[in-house]
């Protein structure tokens, strides 16, 4: 189920509703050993960036946390040099391993 407020529809944003995005994940966090990159972009408006900070914080198993100055739909050559960039530095990262 989708949940916008007023605002949101007329600019054609749309919001998930927080019952969906509380759902439990299909393997908990705590219970995790699959290495996982978190970037967060903390102009996110749509989502506060203190929840993927807190989802980072419960995962166990081997994790990598980098925070992004860009909000939750970024688009643009700067971005995706930024994100190819981090994402390159821990694929390597994680074959040396």
């Amino acid at each position: 189920m989708q949940v916008a407020s007023p605002a949101a529809t007329r600019s054609g944003r749309r919001f998930v509703s927080p019952q969906r995005a509380s759902a439990p994940a299909r393997i908990p966090f705590e219970s995790n050993t699959r290495p996982v990159l978190v970037i967060n972009p903390m102009r996110d408006r749509m989502v506060s960036p203190t929840v993927p900070k807190h989802n980072y914080e419960c995962l166990s198993g081997p994790k990598e946390y980098i925070e992004i100055d860009y909000g939750h739909w970024a688009t643009g050559e700067t971005f995706a040099a930024e994100y190819a960039r981090i994402v390159h530095g821990y694929l390597q990262r994680q074959s040396v391993k």
